[in-house]
C-alpha cells in the first residue's frame, strides 16, 4: 500500500512519467537484451539499469520505475527517457492505452539457441524454475505471441525490431538505428558501463554480461556451429517454433 500510495504521487508530480518519455526493450530471454540495455543505460539521456519488473497497465508504473531506478542510484534527472526492459508477458500483455505511445525495440532469437540458453541459465543458477525444454519452449511460444502482438500497437515510427543473429553480426549498425529511432544526440556508441548493480536483481545475465564492455560482431550463432546438443523435444514442436521465429523475423525485423 505504501509502494502503491509513493508510486502514484512520484507519477504525478514527475514529468518524466509520461509513457511519451519511456523506452522499453520488449523481447524474450536470453535474446541479447542485456549488452543493448547497459548500451543505453550508459547514455546521458536515457535513466534506467535494466529489468524493472513493473507491470505497466496505469501511469503510476511510471511513478514505480523512477523510484526503482532511485533505490538502485540509476535515476538521471536530466535524461530523455525512462528505460526498462520486459521479458515476460505478466508486465506487458495487459498494458494501458498510454504504454503504446512509448518507443520499443523488440528483439527476438531463434528458438534452438534460446532453449538451449535458457536451461543453460536456469541450471547454472540452481533454479528448478524452466527445469525442462518443455517448459523453456512453452514460454519462448508464448512470449513470441506477445510480442507480435505488441508490435501491432505501436507506431511504426516508434518501434524499431532486430534479432539477435543481426545485433551480434552488425552491432554497430542496429545501434545506429536506434540511435536515430530515438533522435539520440550524441548517438549511442558500442560500449558500456556496467550499471552499480551488475550482478544484482534486473541487471540481466549473470554469466557472461560482467565480463564484456560492448557488443562483440559475431558471424554466426551459436545453433549454426553444428555442434548443436538436442532438446528433448519433439521434431514437430521445434518445427513449429522455427516457423514462429520466421514470421516474427518478418514482421519484426
Amino acid at each position: 500500500m505504501i509502494k502503491r500510495f509513493a508510486s502514484v504521487i512520484t507519477a504525478s508530480i514527475n514529468s518524466k512519467c509520461n509513457y511519451d518519455r519511456s523506452l522499453f526493450i520488449l523481447g524474450h530471454m536470453r535474446c541479447g537484451s542485456t549488452a543493448l540495455s547497459h548500451i543505453l543505460c550508459s547514455h546521458p539521456k536515457i535513466s534506467g539499469y535494466g529489468e524493472a519488473h513493473i507491470r505497466y497497465d496505469e501511469n503510476a508504473a511510471l511513478g514505480l520505475l523512477v523510484l526503482n531506478q532511485i533505490k538502485r542510484n540509476a535515476y538521471r534527472s536530466g535524461a530523455n527517457f525512462m528505460f526498462d526492459k520486459i521479458l515476460h508477458s505478466r508486465y506487458d500483455s495487459g498494458a494501458c492505452d498510454a504504454f503504446y505511445d512509448a518507443r520499443a525495440i523488440f528483439m527476438v532469437r531463434d528458438p534452438f539457441d534460446t532453449i538451449h540458453s535458457i536451461r543453460t541459465l536456469f541450471a547454472t543458477l540452481k533454479s528448478h524454475e524452466y527445469s525442462s525444454d518443455a517448459l523453456a519452449s512453452d514460454y519462448y511460444e508464448e512470449r513470441i505471441n506477445t510480442l507480435l502482438n505488441l508490435w501491432e500497437r505501436f507506431a511504426p515510427e516508434r518501434r524499431i525490431g532486430l534479432s539477435y543473429t543481426q545485433l551480434t553480426a552488425d552491432p554497430d549498425k542496429e545501434i545506429l538505428s536506434i540511435s536515430n529511432m530515438l533522435g539520440l544526440n550524441p548517438a549511442l556508441s558500442n560500449n558500456y558501463i556496467l550499471p552499480k548493480n551488475n550482478l544484482g536483481h534486473g541487471a540481466g545475465d549473470p554469466l557472461a554480461s560482467h565480463k564484456y564492455n560492448k557488443i562483440v560482431p559475431s558471424t554466426r550463432s551459436k545453433g549454426e556451429t553444428g555442434d548443436r546438443k538436442q532438446l528433448q523435444i519433439s521434431d514437430a514442436r521445434m518445427s513449429s517454433l522455427e516457423k514462429l521465429y520466421v514470421k516474427a523475423l518478418k514482421i519484426v525485423t
